[in-house]
């Protein structure tokens, strides 16, 4: 059954479905993932022949996605806590509070890098 989405330039504007067994189904996902593939791109280029435009990351390349998320909200506070500071430069209960967020911030920071370090360490060729 086809189903007409939404068509921008370039964009694909159908969906295809059919049927397979679970033992079909089993393999078609284990041979997109051990390819790298998302089911879709794998289906389709097996069907027509195209090369996909992205492949699923590795699982080491997911783990630095997200550690650099998360090294980024991580800065993000610490922005946001140095505003903090700016404005109550004279409430020192504000500022010890604030020190101590700081604080815990940059611990964050260095637990992250800890892992990105790790990570290149063990042989993360990007």
């Amino acid at each position: 059954m086809e189903q007409a989405q939404k068509n921008a330039d370039g964009q694909r504007s159908y969906t295809m479905r059919f049927r397979v067994t679970a033992d079909e189904r089993t393999d078609l996902l284990a041979k997109a993932a051990a390819a790298g593939l998302s089911y879709s791109d794998y289906i389709r280029s097996k069907v027509t022949g195209s090369k996909p435009v992205t492949k699923k990351a590795t699982p080491e390349r997911e783990a630095i996605i997200r550690l650099m998320a998360a090294l980024g909200k991580s800065g993000s506070n610490l922005n946001q806590m140095a505003r903090v500071l700016n404005r109550k430069a004279d409430d020192a209960d504000g500022i010890k509070n604030t020190l101590a967020m700081v604080e815990y911030a940059i611990s964050d920071h260095r637990t992250i890098l800890g892992h990105l370090n790790k990570l290149l360490e063990d042989g993360y060729q990007g």
